[in-house]
């Protein structure tokens, strides 16, 4: 007695694994509604019109702006936290 698969058997089992459309269409299901969710957007938003290199650095510094406020927030809010 072989303990051996059939190669037919075998094939046809990895084959479907890799085309199966059932678990293709459940994970896109499974992305739009996370992205649904999270309010990820679908596409990349484009700017309008064309950024000239003093509008790039100027959204640069907002940025960098909003993370030092935003870490800022961070470390007073675990100054508190201790104090409670």
């Amino acid at each position: 007695m072989s303990k051996q698969e059939d190669l037919t058997r075998v094939f046809d089992r990895t084959w479907m694994a890799v085309h199966n459309t059932t678990a293709k269409d459940a994970r896109a299901k499974e992305k739009a509604f996370v992205d649904k969710m999270f309010n990820i957007p679908t596409k990349k938003e484009s700017p309008k019109g064309t950024m000239t290199p003093s509008m790039q650095a100027k959204r640069l510094q907002q940025e960098i702006n909003n993370a030092s406020s935003f870490q800022r927030k961070v470390e007073i809010t675990n100054i508190i936290k201790k104090w409670k």
